[in-house]
């Protein structure tokens, strides 16, 4: 329901994809064409003097399907990333009953609520490469436990989503990496260990196994044929960035902090995501969890140790992998944590009921409808029940809340756009161009992926290539106009003057956005001013985007200063002939 909920309040008034999210649309009008994607959307990585991508296209790929089924519009892209989400909930308690049958799965179900309720219907509703992963990281852990447990058929699944995760993020390579290498070795020591008891080769596992070794190189063959076909590749790229990178690592101490915060399961029922915090709460759930683990071990409970393992294996790789991570930490960088903190709840509890059980049948109990233990299990299913709905209600409540990322922007395209389109003819090229003196938050993507979409020949300039694609660049001097996105009634008016100058269509934002945006301003330039910041006090003005991620933002002003680039200013888009 929230995903659902999330899908209908977003459906108008039409969304105009900006920046990040127009470059992932027309990567995925991109898939099955000539120009199908080899790599992944471009990020905050660089080497060997380009700008590099995250490792794969398999995001792309994936939402492809239910996006050209849906009309292929931008609310279609929505739509089929909000059916990956559900497809991941739904392969998740699908392992779990495999696991534990269907007590395991409401069990699982029930945080996975709490999980989606953390996580927000909006993040699980707009594509966007840091949220694609979050539930999959989650489906890829269950995945790796099946196959500790000997359920193979899982091999292929755990291949899948670890693939999607590494290749839609980066952030994802040391976890995905680490846990698919130890059990890659887990296996290769089953399948010697029943050769040697059986003296026959294991033919079930060797058979998955195949089929996991094939999926593996045909996801990576996208990448593979960019690595060859172009210099430098991708793969090259990411080398360099990180074998020699410009910037320090966050470190352990920076790391652990984070690390605490979302070990803190009062953050999973907030959704409130923090960097630092008090570190007890985190410990109360990890001592909790150490003594699971010995009561497991004393049981000499295979599927609970595997499970365990897994539990240690992402913990242990999760604080490694933060510490290394580049630069300022963010909270988006991290969310995956969450999905961490969820299965530690479920391995404790899975360890109380199976310890809940032995116990009860130790003493000799009837297993009868009022027994001990059946009052306990209609106890412990009423409460997953309980926290379940409870969870999935919050989550559509929030999901009334929903709204596109930068809505202000995405208004005003959607008042000029239809305009635009109209006027401007069909035999033209033209060479988009834009200037943001408001927030910068990339306009000029969306007016290529328009473009585009309406079948005109339309390109940025050649410097753009890595983030417009190389076939959605266009050379000024092979132009017959430039289509500039601005605002600002200052460069409006000085484009405006240009020579042959056309504006296409104007918008001009609502009383209340104005009014709003004066007020907000004014309070961020007073707290600006207290703290003697002339560098942060320029970009108000400037490049309202970056100053709302600057570093030295303080963190009372970030709330303000995201409501500020939700609202929208006075937009033109203008056409300049060239020849």
């Amino acid at each position: 329901m929230p995903v659902i909920t999330a899908l209908v309040v977003m459906r108008s008034p039409r969304w105009y994809p900006i920046f990040d999210w127009a470059q992932i649309e027309m990567r995925v009008r991109d898939v099955g064409t000539r120009h199908s994607p080899l790599i992944g959307l471009p990020g905050r990585l660089d080497g060997l003097g380009v700008i590099g991508s995250h490792p794969g296209p398999m995001g792309f790929y994936a939402l492809a399907p239910i996006y050209r089924l849906l009309g292929s519009s931008s609310w279609a892209l929505l739509a089929s990333n909000a059916a990956l989400n559900v497809a991941a909930v739904g392969t998740a308690v699908w392992i779990a009953v495999r696991r534990g049958g269907w007590p395991l799965a409401l069990g699982v179900t029930a945080m996975l609520a709490v999980l989606v309720h953390a996580y927000g219907a909006q993040r699980l509703t707009v594509p966007w490469l840091p949220w694609s992963s979050m539930l999959w990281w989650f489906v890829f852990l269950l995945a790796a436990w099946s196959v500790l447990c000997g359920d193979f058929p899982l091999l292929p699944v755990m291949v899948g989503t670890g693939v999607f995760c590494v290749q839609t993020h980066i952030s994802y390579l040391g976890l995905v990496a680490g846990i698919g290498m130890a059990t890659t070795v887990w296996v290769l020591v089953e399948a010697r260990r029943r050769r040697r008891d059986d003296g026959v080769p294991p033919q079930d596992l060797a058979r998955w196994a195949r089929w996991s070794g094939a999926l593996l190189v045909l996801l990576w063959l996208p990448v593979l044929i960019d690595e060859v076909i172009n210099k430098p590749g991708n793969l090259s790229v990411l080398w360099d960035h990180f074998s020699h990178p410009g910037i320090k690592a966050v470190g352990m101490s920076q790391a652990l902090s984070a690390w605490w915060a979302h070990l803190d399961v009062t953050t999973l029922l907030t959704g409130h995501q923090r960097l630092d915090g008090a570190p007890w709460p985190g410990a109360l759930l990890l001592i909790a969890w150490v003594a699971a683990v010995a009561a497991s071990w004393r049981w000499r409970h295979r599927a609970l140790l595997a499970l365990h393992t897994v539990v240690a294996s992402a913990l242990l790789l999760g604080l490694l992998s933060i510490s290394r991570i580049l630069g300022r930490l963010l909270d988006y960088l991290v969310l995956w944590l969450w999905g961490t903190t969820v299965l530690v709840v479920i391995a404790v509890g899975y360890t109380a009921a199976v310890g809940a059980t032995r116990y009860w049948s130790g003493r000799g109990h009837e297993q009868g409808r009022t027994s001990p233990m059946m009052l306990a299990a209609r106890i412990a299913t009423t409460a997953c029940v309980a926290v379940a709905l409870l969870a999935a209600s919050a989550s559509t409540i929030d999901a009334t809340r929903a709204h596109v990322p930068h809505p202000g922007v995405s208004r005003s395209l959607s008042a000029m756009m239809p305009t635009v389109l109209r006027k401007l003819p069909r035999d033209g090229r033209y060479y988009i161009s834009w200037e943001d003196s408001f927030a910068d938050v990339g306009a000029g993507f969306s007016l290529l992926l328009e473009l585009e979409r309406a079948g005109l020949t339309a390109g940025m300039d050649p410097t753009n290539s890595v983030m417009a694609r190389p076939h959605g660049v266009l050379a000024q001097s092979q132009a017959t106009a430039v289509v500039a996105y601005v605002t600002g009634k200052d460069v409006i008016a000085s484009l405006k003057a240009t020579p042959g100058a056309v504006e296409l269509a104007h918008y001009d934002s609502p009383r209340e956005d104005k009014l709003e945006l004066s007020r907000l301003h004014d309070e961020v330039a007073r707290a600006l001013k207290a703290r003697r910041n002339a560098k942060l006090f320029a970009l108000l003005d400037t490049n309202l985007f970056r100053l709302a991620t600057h570093p030295q933002v303080p963190d009372d002003l970030r709330p303000i200063l995201e409501r500020m680039l939700n609202l929208s200013v006075p937009a033109s888009v203008i056409v300049i002939p060239l020849r």
